[in-house]
């Protein structure tokens, strides 16, 4: 090949596939990679002239020690430019330019492009896209093009030469970034110097940096505009390395404190941790009351009967960034008491100072009403219905094998004790247990009914006689005759001429009225 031979597919044809030139010696060249089917270049010591149009090829092209021009279009190039004077345009895509060596002049065009300038004087201009441009020449001019740049120094403060200068001609407040954490000296603003300049009737913000002072220019900003914000400083954030767990209660408060919510966070530069910004997550904000104390702690109080799991965001700080951390709260289920609120009879509240009267062979209506403190769902209830003989049954409910009858909440609607031909007192005793469902703890209420079963007459002469229990019996109108058998009975003949038979062998100690005609019968 001649100097300034154009390559062709007369010569070269890479066909189908990934294919690879390498140009060797001092020839300049002029290559279209798309007429040679070429996806990948390395240049040799001649100048030349690289262009790839394809929007749908990566290219990688390596520039040799000569001046190069390189163009590409749409794809994800990567692009060396090599050793001396380059001119770089790769058109749109996320590149990789390095441009080596050389007073080198990027055009990146669109896409997040990183850029490295490397040594020289070096003009770039990023263009579209998010882009990394590294801050490594001695006179470099850079626009960083539109949309949220970073602009980093890629050498460390004792490695490099002092003198070097970058100017920065479209640094944008609040989008851009001046990127300085390669530099572990600089830690924060107070680590930098920063000071506004003028020339040429330009406003420009001076910031010099490290040990060598060398100086970063941004065109259009002054220094007192510049914010920590609009920088990035060498630290490594806090590391948690697990969710923090903790558990109480219902129904208590729960104090917690920095070192629970810190005991999973590590910091490798050795800084101090904090806490901050705790909250409840939205889904949970009905479920608790925090309050920041302060001083380090935070209370936490689930609301009334909650039982389950509370789940709360937090910062990690270490001063210079925050991490992102989560503490889980387990709230474990607590026992409540059930309450029998009250038992009614015909809309009158029965306590044990009263007692309620009712006939043998009928019914008595039982409205009692039963109902659990805590809602939440973890607890069961059930009632129990105790001391009843056996000629009264309940119209609801299950009889147990010790007489007592077991209930739920829907038995006690329209409950009813069914009276045979028993007569005499009673004290029922009722029961509500409630049932914590995670643990399977109780804890019952009880109240004590009073009923006096009565043996009546009516208005005709009635023979009313009792057995061996300790009956009541009343004989109301009528001539009655009245026996009560065994057992201490109460005897009441009412209206009438009434005859109490009393027999010795009944053994019974019976309670008669004041003013009765009494027959013994021997």
């Amino acid at each position: 090949m001649n100097n300034s031979d154009i390559l062709t597919s007369t010569y070269v044809d890479g066909g189908e596939g990934y294919d690879k030139l390498v140009i060797k010696g001092d020839n300049t060249v002029n290559i279209n990679l798309d007429e040679l089917n070429i996806e990948s270049v390395v240049l040799g010591g001649g100048v030349s002239t690289v262009t790839g149009n394809s929007n749908e090829i990566d290219y990688l092209i390596i520039g040799g020690s000569a001046t190069n021009m390189i163009t590409t279009a749409g794809g994800k190039d990567i692009i060396y430019g090599g050793e001396t004077i380059d001119t770089i345009n790769s058109g749109a895509g996320d590149d990789y330019i390095v441009a080596g060596d050389g007073n080198d002049i990027i055009n990146a065009g669109g896409g997040d492009d990183i850029i490295y300038g490397g040594t020289g004087n070096d003009t770039i201009n990023a263009g579209s896209g998010k882009d990394t441009i590294y801050l490594e020449g001695d006179l470099d001019v850079i626009s960083g093009g539109s949309d949220a740049d970073v602009f980093k120094l890629s050498y460390q403060d004792q490695a490099v030469k002092s003198g070097l200068t970058n100017l920065i001609k479209d640094f944008e407040l609040g989008v851009d970034t001046l990127d300085l954490s390669n530099v572990k000296s600089i830690r924060s603003m107070d680590d930098i110097t920063i000071s506004t300049t003028y020339q040429n009737g330009k406003t420009y913000a001076k910031i010099e940096v490290g040990h060598n002072k060398n100086a970063i220019y941004l065109e259009g900003v002054s220094s007192s505009s510049l914010t920590k914000d609009s920088f990035k400083f060498y630290n490594h954030k806090a590391i948690n390395l697990a969710e923090v767990s903790l558990s109480t209660n219902e129904d208590q408060s729960f104090t917690i404190t920095s070192t629970q919510l810190l005991a999973n966070a590590i910091d490798v530069d050795g800084d101090d941790l904090s806490v901050v910004n705790l909250s409840v997550v939205s889904s949970d904000v009905d479920n608790v009351t925090l309050t920041d104390n302060n001083n380090g702690t935070w209370t936490l109080t689930p609301k009334a009967n909650f039982s389950g799991e509370i789940t709360f965001n937090y910062q990690i700080s270490d001063g210079y960034e925050l991490t992102d951390a989560k503490l889980n709260l387990a709230v474990a289920n607590l026992l409540d008491a059930a309450v029998s609120s009250s038992l009614m009879i015909d809309n009158a509240v029965i306590d044990s100072n009263n007692t309620l009267e009712v006939a043998s062979n009928s019914t008595l209506a039982l409205p009692i009403a039963a109902a659990l403190n805590d809602t939440d769902g973890s607890e069961t209830l059930s009632i129990s219905i105790k001391n009843l003989p056996s000629e009264i049954t309940l119209n609801n409910g299950i009889k147990q094998a010790d007489g007592s009858y077991l209930l739920s909440q829907n038995d006690l609607s329209n409950l009813q004790l069914i009276i045979g031909s028993f007569s005499g007192h009673l004290n029922i005793e009722i029961e509500a247990t409630s049932i914590e469902l995670s643990n399977s703890d109780t804890v019952t209420s009880s109240k004590t009914l009073s009923v006096d079963v009565i043996q009546t007459g009516d208005a005709n002469d009635n023979q009313l006689m009792g057995d061996d229990a300790d009956n009541i019996i009343r004989g109301l109108a009528g001539d009655d005759t009245i026996t009560g058998n065994q057992g201490d009975d109460a005897l009441s003949g009412g209206l009438g001429s009434d005859t109490f038979d009393y027999n010795s062998n009944n053994d019974g100690h019976d309670i008669l009225p004041t003013l009765i005609y009494l027959r013994v019968i021997s």
